[in-house]
C-alpha cells in the first residue's frame, strides 16, 4: 500500500467536487439600511391611509344617520294608533291641540313632550309615543264614558266603568244616561276616581242593563229610552215612600226600580231577576219603547202582588 505523504491535507471534496468543478461562494449580504427605511416608510403610509379611510367612512355613516334616520332635523305629523270606534272627531281634534302642533321634530325629546301633554287629558291613560322615520305614533288606553253626571251650576262630567271622572266633550254617536241627585261635593276633579256610593250603584245598574240589551235587544237597546237615573233618595232617603232608584224615560215616564242592585230582599222588594224580566217584557210587548204607554212602571212589587201597568 502506498503511503500518503505527510502534511498534505485530505480533500473533502472528493470525486463529486471534481465532477462539478464548482467553487465555494460567499453567502449574500443582508439588505441595505436604505431598503429597510423604505419598507418602514411604506408601512407607515399604508396604515395612515387605512386610518383616513375609516375616519371618512364614519363621517359618511354619521351623515347618513342624520339625513335618513329619525333625527332632530326632520319633522313629521302625529298618528293615533288603535283609536276606538266611539271616539268622536272633537276628541281627536282635542288630542292634536293638546299635543301642541300638527307636526314635530322626529326625536325622543318630542316624544316625551307629547306624552306629558296628553297625560293631562282625563280620558287618555297609558300614553306611549314612538318615534319613526316619518311620524310620531301615539298609542293609549281610551277611557269610555258610561254615564253623564249632572252637577249643580250647569256643570257636567262623564264617568267610566272604574268611576274615573272625565272631561265632558261632545258625543253624538253615543247616547249616555245621566246620573242625577249626586251631591256636588262628592265629585272629584277630572282624572280622579269618584268614591261616592251612589255613583257605584248607578254605574252597576247601568252596566247590568247594558248586558241585558246585548242579550235581548241589541238592535233596539232599552238604555236608549232612558234619559236619566235619579239616585237622590238612594242613601239619604229623604222620603220613605219614594223609591231609592228611579229610571226616567225620555218622555218623563218614571220606572220605579227601588233598592240598589243586590239589596232587594233587605227592602222586601221583588228580586233583581223579577225586576229585569218585568221591565224587558213590558219593553218588548210595547214595541220596543217605554214612552207614551203608562204613567209609571212599578218594579218593586213581587210578581204575585204586582198589578198590571197603568
Amino acid at each position: 500500500m502506498k503511503k500518503r505523504k505527510p502534511g498534505k491535507p485530505r480533500s473533502h471534496g472528493g470525486f463529486f467536487s471534481r465532477l462539478t468543478g464548482r467553487k465555494k461562494t460567499k453567502s449574500p449580504a443582508g439588505p441595505s439600511p436604505w431598503a429597510v427605511r423604505l419598507r418602514v416608510a411604506l408601512a407607515i403610509l399604508a396604515w395612515a391611509c387605512l386610518a383616513a379611510a375609516v375616519s371618512v367612512g364614519f363621517l359618511y355613516l354619521h351623515q347618513y344617520i342624520r339625513t335618513a334616520g329619525p333625527a332632530a332635523d326632520k319633522v313629521g305629523p302625529i298618528e293615533l294608533v288603535g283609536v276606538p270606534d266611539w271616539l268622536e272627531p272633537a276628541w281627536i281634534e282635542t288630542i292634536t291641540k293638546t299635543a301642541g302642533a300638527a307636526s314635530f321634530p322626529l326625536n325622543d325629546q318630542s316624544a316625551r313632550h307629547i306624552a306629558e301633554q296628553l297625560k293631562t287629558l282625563s280620558w287618555m291613560d297609558q300614553v306611549r309615543v314612538q318615534t319613526t322615520p316619518s311620524r310620531l305614533r301615539i298609542e293609549a288606553l281610551y277611557r269610555k264614558p258610561v254615564a253623564r253626571l249632572n252637577l249643580p251650576a250647569g256643570r257636567s262630567a262623564y264617568i267610566d266603568e272604574q268611576g274615573t271622572i272625565l272631561d265632558p266633550l261632545p258625543l253624538e254617536s253615543m247616547p249616555l244616561v245621566e246620573i242625577r241627585g249626586l251631591p256636588a261635593e262628592t265629585v272629584p276633579p277630572p282624572g280622579q276616581i269618584c268614591r261616592a256610593k251612589e255613583v257605584d250603584e248607578a254605574v252597576k245598574l247601568l252596566q247590568i242593563l247594558q248586558r241585558m240589551d246585548q242579550k235581548c235587544c241589541p238592535e233596539k237597546p232599552l238604555l236608549n229610552e232612558i234619559a236619566y237615573i235619579d239616585i237622590s233618595n238612594l242613601l239619604r232617603q229623604k222620603s220613605t215612600a219614594k223609591p231609592h232608584i228611579i229610571l226616567v224615560a225620555r218622555d218623563g215616564t218614571p220606572i220605579h226600580w227601588g233598592a240598589a242592585y243586590g239589596r232587594a230582599a233587605l227592602c222586601f222588594e221583588a228580586d233583581e231577576t223579577e225586576k229585569l224580566t218585568a221591565l224587558y217584557n213590558f219593553y218588548t210587548r210595547s214595541g220596543y219603547t217605554l214612552q207614551g204607554k203608562v204613567r209609571y212602571i212599578e218594579l218593586r212589587t213581587p210578581a204575585e202582588d204586582r198589578p198590571r201597568p197603568r
